[in-house]
């Protein structure tokens, strides 16, 4: 789960090309990460403003023909792809 948030944590991670900071998701049994952004961020207002959810499926392009992908996908780790999406839009 990722969740924005204005307020510093520890061991934050600064990702210059994306313009946010963020906890390292396995830093805590839950996986829950802790965002912050710069003010001239561009990533979607979705994922700024909201928590989000993650959701391991077996194959994330097979999941996301003909869904409304906002983000991604792309690999922030070795073996992981993410992507944002709209999941309203899939229900």
């Amino acid at each position: 789960m990722g969740i924005p948030t204005t307020e510093k944590r520890p061991d934050e991670i600064y990702h210059e090309e994306i313009g946010f900071t963020s906890t390292p998701f396995l830093a805590n049994p839950y996986k829950i990460q802790w965002h912050r952004f710069d003010d001239d961020c561009e990533l979607h207002p979705l994922l700024k403003e909201k928590p989000h959810v993650a959701l391991k499926v077996p194959s994330v392009e097979k999941e996301i023909e003909g869904k409304n992908v906002l983000l991604g996908p792309y690999a922030p780790i070795q073996g992981l792809k993410w992507l944002l999406s709209n999941l309203r839009a899939w229900l």
